[in-house]
């Protein structure tokens, strides 16, 4: 089984409750909640191409989300489709890193003073790929078309670049430290967790397919996915919630997205390594679909 990453509840266009989770997959209740664990406070700017996708349907969940064009976002397929079919309703939201605690565990996303604003998303704008599988989370991607476009003219708010085609996973990625953010819980549940009010991330060593597989045992780790793991103590992970958010690494002096966050172990997020669906794999797939 995988761990679901889609779980910071959103009451309104900025307001997320981080309580009880549940998965993108309609059926399904995961034990795990949002966080990247023993991760460090994003300053404004740091990681002007991340947003946060709020969900309008099902459950009111949230993602990470990543920017590639004004009106482009990239994120996970779990993040968009479930078992009852694509999503119809997101607001995206990008340019801060702080939120606001509230009493009642709301959430309130305080925006820095050139942040972009928050264009809502009608269902024929979302796009899981077409080979998209819930149960093995093979192909676990999705583009986001915006209705209006991200306004990315200040610092807090910027597109990033994809890697090139010549790239490949075991030549370039392998054994590099790669940069993971997102929002939520700070540890494990039953952990005594609490809430960040800043955006975290961590770094993450990239481990080659087959140490990853042998890791995770009878559990099969997709093929369109890499995996990457702190192996340092204390260890940092991402987990729930972190769902489409971007891991990139600095290639040839440019920040790269090379993946995007897809999910972690059921033994606990920092358990075992976690997994991101390969973007390398998709590059076609993701110029075509936004050139037409």
């Amino acid at each position: 089984m995988k761990c679901v990453f889609v779980v910071v509840f959103t009451l309104s266009l900025i307001l997320a409750v981080s309580t009880s989770v549940r998965s993108v997959n309609d059926t399904n209740y995961f034990e795990s909640q949002t966080r990247i664990i023993n991760g460090n406070d994003a300053a404004s700017g740091q990681f002007p191409y991340y947003v946060r996708i709020t969900i309008f349907e099902v459950y009111l969940g949230s993602c990470g989300g990543i920017i590639l064009a004004p009106d482009w976002i990239l994120t996970a397929g779990h993040c968009v489709k479930g078992e009852s079919g694509v999503y119809s309703l997101f607001i995206i939201e990008a340019g801060f890193v702080n939120v606001l605690p509230l009493p009642g565990l709301l959430l309130v996303s305080v925006p820095t003073q050139t942040a972009s604003a928050m264009p809502l998303v009608s269902q024929g704008a979302v796009y899981p790929h077409p080979a998209y599988d819930i149960p093995t989370r093979m192909n676990d991607i999705a583009l986001i078309k915006t209705i209006l476009p991200l306004n990315l003219n200040g610092q807090f708010a910027k597109a990033v670049a994809l890697p090139l085609d010549s790239y490949t996973v075991a030549d370039t990625y392998a054994n590099k430290m790669a940069t993971v953010c997102g929002f939520g819980l700070t540890g494990n549940v039953g952990s005594g967790a609490t809430t960040p009010t800043n955006l975290k991330y961590t770094a993450l060593k990239i481990i080659p397919y087959s140490t990853c597989q042998e890791i995770y045992g009878v559990e099969p780790i997709p093929s369109t996915s890499f995996c990457g793991v702190d192996d340092t103590p204390p260890i940092s992970s991402v987990c729930s919630g972190d769902s489409g958010g971007p891991i990139v690494l600095t290639i040839n002096n440019v920040v790269t997205v090379i993946g995007v966050v897809s999910y972690a172990s059921w033994d606990g997020c920092n358990a075992k390594p976690q997994v991101f669906t390969d973007i390398l794999k998709f590059l076609r797939w993701i110029h075509e679909r936004m050139e037409t």
